[in-house]
């Protein structure tokens, strides 16, 4: 399920990023406006990288005791938002040049982006597989 919610939501920032500038820029300026768009995703390719943090991280401890998954998903929370915010310059340069924006107002738009991504992440990524479960345990229960 987690892996599900994974694709959806890396499939709809992607396509996102691109679909943003459709009514931004002329249209004969478009083709290339998506190109660039989509090397602001490329940073998602560190995501499998999140796979190796979080085997470190949610090791069960060896005293017994249950994992603190709030810690768990904080962490991978502040991994996403700054796997994000690589792509932040290049989609605020973007939108600089191709939007009469001051570049501080790119950089602001760009940041509140990044942050909205990440919670939508929340929602994706653990709420809906939590969601799921719950729903799954109480069907066997």
């Amino acid at each position: 399920m987690d892996a599900v919610a994974i694709t959806v939501w890396l499939n709809s920032i992607s396509i996102g990023t691109a679909i943003y500038f459709n009514d931004k820029v002329s249209s004969r300026m478009l083709p290339r406006v998506h190109t660039i768009a989509n090397y602001t995703t490329a940073p998602l390719l560190l995501i499998p990288f999140h796979l190796i943090v979080m085997m470190l991280t949610l090791r069960a401890p060896s005293n017994g005791s249950p994992v603190n998954a709030l810690l768990a998903i904080a962490q991978h929370l502040g991994l996403l938002v700054a796997t994000l915010s690589l792509g932040v310059p290049l989609f605020a340069w973007l939108l600089f040049e191709s939007v009469s924006i001051t570049a501080l107002g790119a950089f602001t738009i760009a940041w509140g982006r990044t942050l909205v991504l990440a919670s939508s992440a929340i929602l994706m990524i653990v709420l809906v597989p939590a969601m799921m479960a719950l729903i799954v345990y109480r069907l066997v229960s």
